[in-house]
This record gives structure tokens, sequence and C-alpha cells, in this order.
């Protein structure tokens, strides 16, 4: 291969139908002196010269005579040939290896008569940037080198996974939950789908190393809580964000709340019997007691003090996973289930009483809403909850998030203004992002942001060694294939 052109970051080259070249792979254009250009291919295309088009429609109408081949002693024929099937490899300038030390600076101009291109080896591209080799979570590979990311890349980061149905997200999603969970961090998984309890056996069905790690909390049987435990803030919390309680309403419901209080510990009967003795307006009287119903219809608010829940103990000794299966809930179900837990959760995290965690939210624009998104990517994290967010759809995830976002981890997608809407948000490489992300096969990714640290890699993800749940259930038997 040679360097053909340079403008900015967008480097051509020259390469021939033996260079082996994909798109997503790292190339070294290197110059007189330790300093080579660092470059990234995004797009494999054919060279165009003048007189091609005749060339090709005249071979195609007429053929290649074996009379002529025989009186070719120049192979005039088999050059023209060669120069039709020339590649225009376009890059992207990544930056710039010098003395063994990698900086962004991409305006060094190599030359194009003694510059010699060759592929970039991913260890030699992080010891030049002085990463760790090898990383801390090793969750994939390129080419034949692994590649990982390191706990600095997603810890106190905001981390989004996106791409189409049966792409390999949940895949990724549930390696990183058996990566973290094995390093000792806490990690909880809003599990629309039912996908995360298959972490704690083998794909042959022998129970994994994670099964006394993950912990399965169904509303309405284990993960159920006394007003005592839950406490004011998280039960307003839940009346007011969830069950759209008016303000007038809760503030007598905190009146109420205190007064009960001062006699006894607080409970659902306790509470509605002193609504229905106090003297309040009608209306307030008939919606704390119909939503308080509705609290105790779900069966995650009970009066029974046996049975309920210390949210705080489920957090020790750490590395566990805790799951909260939503699949056959409502979306009201789904939105108090939600409340309860991020309330109670960073009320806990605030007053120093459980480490910092992760959090994997499914598809969260289903049971969040547009008001909670802003709490969610700016203020939790300096609490200590980390979101890494999953979905097949880019559209349905607040702006918010994409602006706040540290790490992209991008699989097929073809919708070219979904692709877009993703680079303007994020302030990404449009020309990269839009070409590769369609190019990408089944459990490959984009892996953008920190994570990459300025430099995108294409990856493929490692396989899952543990039970593969949430699959698609077909109506067919599926068939194997086979060739007649």
């Amino acid at each position: 291969m040679r360097l053909l052109q340079k403008s900015g970051d967008e480097v051509a080259l020259l390469a021939t139908p033996s260079d082996e070249v994909s798109v997503g792979d790292y190339l070294l254009i290197e110059g007189d002196g330790d300093r080579a250009l660092v470059v990234q291919v995004y797009e494999l295309t054919f060279l165009e010269y003048p007189g091609m088009l005749e060339d090709l429609v005249r071979e195609e109408l007429l053929g290649t005579l074996t009379a002529v081949q025989q009186q070719d002693p120049l192979q005039i024929v088999g050059v023209s040939r060669l120069i039709r099937d020339m590649r225009l490899v376009r890059c992207k300038a990544r930056g710039t290896i010098a003395e063994g030390r990698f900086t962004p600076d991409i305006a060094w101009l190599p030359s194009r008569v003694n510059g010699r291109v060759r592929k970039a080896s991913i260890r030699h591209l992080w010891r030049a940037q002085g990463r760790r080799v090898p990383p801390d979570l090793v969750i994939g590979r390129v080419g034949e080198e692994g590649y990982g990311i390191d706990w600095d890349d997603i810890d106190g980061r905001l981390t989004i996974v996106l791409g189409r149905k049966e792409s390999g997200k949940s895949h990724l999603a549930k390696l990183l939950v058996s990566k973290l969970v094995e390093a000792g961090a806490n990690v909880l998984i809003f599990d629309l789908n039912g996908e995360y309890g298959g972490l704690a056996f083998y794909s042959s069905g022998d129970p994994s190393p994670l099964a006394d790690k993950l912990e399965t909390l169904s509303p309405g049987r284990n993960f159920r809580f006394s007003l005592r435990e839950l406490g004011l803030a998280t039960v307003a919390s839940v009346l007011e964000h969830s069950l759209d309680t008016p303000p007038v309403t809760m503030r007598d419901f905190v009146r109420l709340w205190h007064e009960l209080s001062s006699k006894e510990a607080p409970t659902l009967r306790g509470l509605m019997d002193l609504i229905m003795a106090s003297r309040l307006n009608e209306h307030v009287r008939e919606a704390l007691i119909s939503r308080l119903q509705v609290l105790a219809s779900t069966g995650m608010v009970s009066d029974e003090g046996e049975g309920s829940l210390r949210w705080e103990s489920r957090f020790s000794p750490p590395g566990r996973a805790l799951i909260i299966p939503l699949r056959y809930m409502t979306s009201v179900q789904r939105r108090i289930a939600v409340e309860i837990t991020l309330s109670k959760t960073v009320e806990l995290l605030a007053r120093r009483r459980i480490p910092p965690l992760f959090l994997f939210a499914e598809e969260a624009q289903m049971y969040l809403r547009e008001t909670h998104w802003d709490d969610l990517v700016t203020r939790m994290r300096h609490y200590g909850v980390f979101p890494i967010f999953i979905t097949n759809q880019p559209d349905a995830l607040s702006q918010t998030v994409y602006r706040q976002a540290d790490n992209l981890f991008l699989f097929h997608m073809s919708n070219e203004r979904d692709l877009e809407d993703i680079t303007k948000s994020m302030g990404l490489d449009r020309e990269t992002v839009v070409s590769v992300a369609k190019t990408l096969s089944l459990g490959r990714c984009l892996v953008l942001g920190r994570a990459a640290r300025g430099l995108p890699m294409v990856v493929s993800i490692d396989p899952l060694q543990y039970r593969c749940e949430g699959q698609t259930n077909y109506f067919m038997p599926k068939r194997a294939t086979t060739t007649t």
C-alpha cells in the first residue's frame, strides 16, 4: 500500500488486491526516523480513473481472446486488469507515534515516495498510549489479539450499548456483568426479558461460579418492603413520580406520615385509617387512599414485618448481582419497582451505607420517564450509580443521555438518520460511525469513547460460556440448513 492523499484527517491509500486490509483496521504510515502516522480504515472502494468504464464495457462485450493473450508478451492485458482491480482505502488519521509515544497530533505529512504502510498491532498502540497491557476486563478480540477495557474506562462513567435486534448487544451486557461480578463489583440489573438468570449456569447446565453471587428479587415475593424500611423519602418519591400524586395532596400525605410516625411505626393500614379519620378535602382523601391501595396491590409493600427486605444487606459481601425481573409486570408496576429500587439505593449511597454499583438498564425508556433522565445521568454518578443502558431504539434515549455518555458500544445498525443523530449528540466521527456500523456482522461492535481512548476499535465479542436465555421464541422449530 502507498499513501495517495492526505487532507486534514482524511487519508487515502492505494492498495492492490493482494493487500489484506479490512474496515476497522489500524495502519501505520512510517516515514524517515522514528515517526508514524496512525490511521484507521473506514471504507474500501475501487480506484476510479479516466477510461475505466470504457475498458470494462469493451472487455465485457468482446471478451479476452486466447490468441490475444498468447500475443501479449508484455502482459499488457494482465497489467490492465490489475489496474482495474486496484483499491482505494479511505482512512481517518487518529494521531502520531513519535519516539514510541502516541499523541493526537495529525498535522505531520509522511512522504508519498518513501512512506511505508503496515498494519498496527493493538498492543503496540496501547503501549504507545501508556495503557495497561493486558487490560483489566478482556471482552473480545481484534484480529488475533485480545481486546479489553480498564476499570477506569467504566468506573464512574455512563455507558451505552446500541444495536438492532439479535446483533449481540445483550450478549455483551451479560459478559460485562459476569466480568464485573468476578472482579468484585456490585451490579444491579433491571431485567426486562428474563435474560440474566442464566448466568448462574454454564451452557452444559452445570452451576457456574456466579450461581452464589446472583440473586433474583421478584416483586411480590422476595422483593417486598415495610413502610418503615422504605422511609418517607422513598414512599413520597413513588407516590409523586410513579403514581402522579399532585403536590397539594403530597403536602397532606407528608403531614399525616409525620403525625403517625410520632405515635407508632407507619404501616399501610395505619396510614389509611388516619387518612379516613382526618379532616381532608374529599378529593385529596380519595387520591391518597386509591394510591395506597395500588401500592398494596403490587405486593412490593407489606405491613408484615417478617419477610420485609433489608436493601442494605443485599450488597454484602461485595461482588454480587441483584436482578429485578420486570418481564411480567404492568407499566405501573415497573415504574413502582424501579422507583423503589433507585430511590432506596441512592438514599443508602448518600449515607455511605453501601458501596458504589453498576446499573444495567435494558430498554430503560419503557419504565423511566423523561423527568428522570437528568437525575439518572447527571446526579447519580456523584452518589455512586454508574448506568449502562442497553437498547435497540437509539431515538428512545434522551439527548441528555448521549451528551453525558462516556462510552458507546455500537453493534450493527443500518439507519443513517439514527447514526447521524448519535454522532451529532456525542461529537463523534460521522464517517467512521456511519460506514463501519453498516458492515458489522453478528457479535462485532465498534467501541467508542473513553474505553477506546481516542482509537475506535472494531471488536469481536468473546463467546459467552453461560446459559443463554431471553432468545427469540419461534413459532416454527429451527431446522438445519441442507443443500441439494
